[in-house]
């Protein structure tokens, strides 16, 4: 009888185990999906890797005759297809800087695979043109030569071909990823420093490069490219705040600071606590610095935060 309860326990426990792992299984998945998401960063066999969270936005564009496929592509090499682009059309995806996304056509052939940049809105583009192949004779010897010239050149055979000098020369159509560079900036930012400390600032679009640093009541005029994602950070490292960079025109983005009331503060460590709540609720951070005003009843908290 203890034999069979013991049988029991054991069937409850094992069940019990499942069932944890079975839940701890959804949570991974959930969370390795992209932009419904996954992670930053990328290795070199074209899967994603733990790392940063930049939002990217993907502009797709088909500009084949045929139909191409786009899949992302996890961190185990599993790939996830996301849509289908018919030839002229176009799409916007979601995702975020490292990612890998693979594009097919209907066959399986692969076009190609790119990983997202941090820059803050890309633009993938799949184009085909006419390869010279020599003569081509009948379609079994299109299907050998065109598939040959497409792997030589890194793409994928449409499936088009055709004759330009008969008996001597013939073309098949070969994809390709292509990608464009950004358009020329016509963006003015002003960046105003109006805190007590030293402003740094970074274009995070460009791999968090420090671009210099704003004096106190100082001002600097940059001229980023729109969709840039522009970082401000203080002199003792607090990050202020992070700034897109819109399409056109002169723009400014002053860093501010000021003293909110708090009420009485009585040490460090109280200010430590009572300055970071007031910061969260005001969407701002505390700069480190704080002071009384009545003693025993008042002190403030200096705050910073971007304003544009």
């Amino acid at each position: 009888m203890a034999h069979q309860k013991n049988n029991k326990l054991a069937a409850v426990l094992r069940g019990s185990l499942m069932s944890t792992l079975i839940l701890i299984c959804a949570v991974c998945a959930v969370a390795q999906a992209p932009k419904v998401f996954g992670f930053g960063g990328y290795n070199s066999d074209q899967t994603a890797l733990v790392g940063g969270m930049d939002d990217v936005t993907l502009t797709l564009v088909n500009r084949t005759s045929v139909p191409v496929s786009y899949f992302w592509v996890d961190n185990n090499g599993k790939e996830t297809l996301y849509g289908t682009i018919n030839p002229g059309n176009s799409t916007r995806q979601g995702t975020y800087a490292g990612h890998w996304w693979r594009f097919k056509f209907g066959n399986g052939a692969i076009v190609g695979a790119f990983a997202a940049t941090n820059r803050t809105t890309q633009m993938v583009e799949i184009v085909s043109g006419p390869i010279n192949a020599g003569p081509i004779w009948n379609q079994k010897d299109a299907i050998d030569k065109c598939n040959r010239i497409a792997s030589s050149r890194g793409g994928a055979w449409t499936g088009g071909w055709w004759t330009t000098v008969q008996g001597q020369m013939s073309v098949c159509d070969i994809a390709n990823l292509r990608f464009p560079p950004p358009p020329p900036t016509n963006v003015n930012l002003n960046i105003r420093n109006m805190t007590k400390s030293p402003v740094r600032d970074y274009n995070m679009s460009n791999g968090a490069s420090l671009m210099g640093t704003i004096g106190v009541n100082g001002s600097i005029w940059r001229r980023p490219i729109p969709g840039n994602r522009w970082r401000f950070v203080l002199d003792n490292g607090t990050v202020v705040g992070d700034y897109v960079v819109s399409q056109s025109g002169t723009q400014e983005v002053r860093v501010i600071s000021g003293p909110v009331n708090a009420g009485p503060i009585w040490n460090q460590q109280d200010a430590v606590e009572k300055c970071n709540r007031l910061a969260r609720a005001r969407n701002a951070v505390w700069t480190g610095g704080w002071w009384t005003t009545v003693q025993g009843q008042m002190s403030v908290c200096e705050l910073a935060q971007l304003n544009y």
